[in-house]
């Protein structure tokens, strides 16, 4: 059992890993689109994995304030912060609205960055 539960897991991680390096490395159109559909396919698994552990936490947080257990305001200002998060940030996932790109910043402070012009 352990065998399924951390070999296999982890030299699946490995193989898929060196794939990906040698794929980098040798720029045939073979190799490029099978990176373009493992680009395409880790973006859904990631969108169910989002959704899945944002449902974990509610569905967490909600039994800790249904319960009232102790320090089940926390799970409240979550919900809160969330809320805010979710109102601040939704209009700028619309298309429409320019992407804001950074740029290292040149002259003495090399370690800031600035806003790069969107043209």
């Amino acid at each position: 059992m352990i065998f399924l539960k951390r070999q296999l897991p982890l030299a699946i991680t490995f193989v898929v890993g060196v794939i990906f390096a040698v794929q980098y490395y040798v720029p045939h159109p073979i190799s490029e689109e099978a990176i373009t559909h493992a680009a395409d396919t880790m973006k859904i698994v990631a969108a169910f994995a989002l959704l899945l552990g944002i449902a974990s936490l509610f569905h967490v947080h909600a039994l800790k304030i249904k319960r009232q257990v102790p320090g089940w305001g926390y799970s409240f200002v979550l919900y809160l912060a969330m809320f805010v998060m979710i109102v601040i940030f939704w209009p700028s996932l619309s298309p429409r609205q320019p992407t804001v790109r950074f740029a290292p910043a040149r002259g003495r402070r090399r370690c800031c960055w600035r806003r790069q012009s969107s043209s």
